[in-house]
């Protein structure tokens, strides 16, 4: 049984995210939302920042909800109202590896219609740089949040195995 009833994932790109949100997803009612979903359209066009953090806001003043995503700018929207913050802190290199294992697949928490050779280009520098100094440029301020908002369960998971503990004892595996 999931105890929460607000859960917000974190973490780099290729950590797991989505997969543990649709995990929970499918052993609870919460409702789940993709931010990437939410975020970019199919011609990988934004949407407004303003209208972007404004719809956060309105999924986060839910009573019950997953939002998995990280769009580091609205963190603090969504945490201010998570009764769990789960951050995937995995290795950099494992997070590589993930990505190139699904690069050209479809990922169901991108929007519809988004070619699926447009996801995550092997040529795209400036992802690659992002997964490599994602602990460095965005752990600390995840870390000062979790300060800020002590209220808030937090879980920092470091590997696949403490992913699968967590899972397995909420009964989600």
């Amino acid at each position: 049984m999931i105890p929460y009833n607000r859960i917000m994932l974190i973490g780099c790109p290729g950590s797991g995210k989505t997969t543990v949100a649709r995990r929970l997803a499918a052993a609870s009612d919460l409702p789940l939302t993709h931010l990437d979903q939410e975020y970019w359209r199919a011609d990988w066009t934004q949407m407004p920042w303003e209208e972007f953090q404004a719809r956060v806001a309105e999924l986060a003043a839910g009573e019950r909800w997953i939002l998995d995503g990280n769009m580091g700018g609205t963190y603090e929207l969504r945490w201010r109202r998570a009764d769990l913050v789960i951050f995937l802190d995995t290795h950099p290199l494992v997070n590589l590896r993930r990505i190139f294992k699904r690069y050209g697949q479809e990922r169901p928490d991108m929007p519809e219609g988004m070619a699926k050779d447009q996801i995550f280009r092997l040529h795209n520098l400036s992802l690659w740089l992002f997964v490599l100094y994602f602990r460095l440029t965005e752990r600390p301020g995840i870390l000062k949040l979790r300060r800020k908002y002590p209220e808030a369960a937090f879980l920092q998971l470091k590997n696949q195995k403490e992913i699968d503990k967590i899972l397995a004892e909420w009964g989600v595996l």
